[in-house]
């Protein structure tokens, strides 16, 4: 996991990455990145899409998660592959919700 500090410094291109659209993606996480109370997840899918998402911090239980899931990507290893669903939620914003790892 970087900083956004040393992930500049490794030269990883953020900025090719877009927020994922409502639906469900299969991705490798290929990067995270500590942002204020969030970790920043970078996945590419196998037709060549880079997507990022956001997990925030749960103030009770310190995880960060997609809402709903109790999968703390703090301890998520890179590399691994992961079935992500993003949602509208009530106010009409999208949503990371759920995180399921893709078996090798």
């Amino acid at each position: 996991m970087y900083t956004q500090k040393q992930a500049r410094e490794a030269v990883f291109n953020r900025n090719a990455f877009t927020p994922a659209k409502e639906g469900v993606f299969e991705g490798q996480l290929v990067m995270k990145v500590y942002g204020d109370f969030c970790i920043r997840c970078y996945f590419e899918t196998d037709n060549g899409q880079k997507l990022k998402l956001v997990a925030w911090q749960n103030r009770q239980t310190g995880r960060y998660s997609p809402r709903g899931s109790n999968i703390d990507f703090k301890s998520v290893a890179l590399n691994s592959t992961w079935e992500n669903r993003v949602e509208l939620d009530k106010t009409k914003k999208l949503v990371w919700t759920d995180a399921v790892e893709m078996a090798v």
